[in-house]
C-alpha cells in the first residue's frame, strides 16, 4: 500500500492537471492539446529513469499527466461526432489524437 507521502504527491499533481484540463477544455482543440501535452510530459518524466516510485514521477507523471490526459473526454467527443453521423470527422480526430500523443511522447 502506498504511503501518505506518495498519495499527497499524486494528489498535488492531479489538482494541477485537473485544473489545467478544465481550462484547456474551453479552447478549440483543447482535448487534443491536453492529451498531447500529457503524453509529452509523461515521456519526459519516464526518460529520466527515476522510476515510478520517485517524487518526480508521482507528481508529474501519475498526478499531473494522469489528470491532464482526457481520454474519457475524447471518448465522449468521438461518440457525439459518430451519433451526429460525422464518421469521417470522428476518424480524423481519433487519428490526430493518437499520432499527436505518440509524437509528443517521443519528443
Amino acid at each position: 500500500m502506498a504511503g501518505l507521502d506518495t498519495v499527497i504527491w499524486v494528489f498535488a499533481g492531479g489538482a494541477i492537471g485537473g485544473a489545467a484540463r478544465y481550462l484547456l477544455s474551453k479552447l478549440p482543440f483543447g482535448t487534443l492539446i491536453a492529451n498531447t501535452a500529457a503524453c509529452w510530459l509523461l515521456g519526459q518524466v519516464m526518460r529520466t529513469g527515476t522510476g515510478t516510485d520517485s517524487t518526480q514521477y508521482l507528481l508529474l507523471g501519475a498526478g499531473l499527466a494522469g489528470a491532464l490526459s482526457t481520454w474519457s473526454t475524447l471518448a465522449g467527443e468521438l461518440q457525439a461526432k459518430i451519433a451526429g453521423g460525422k464518421w469521417l470527422r470522428a476518424s480524423g480526430y481519433l487519428l490526430a489524437q493518437v499520432v499527436c500523443g505518440l509524437v509528443a511522447f517521443g519528443a
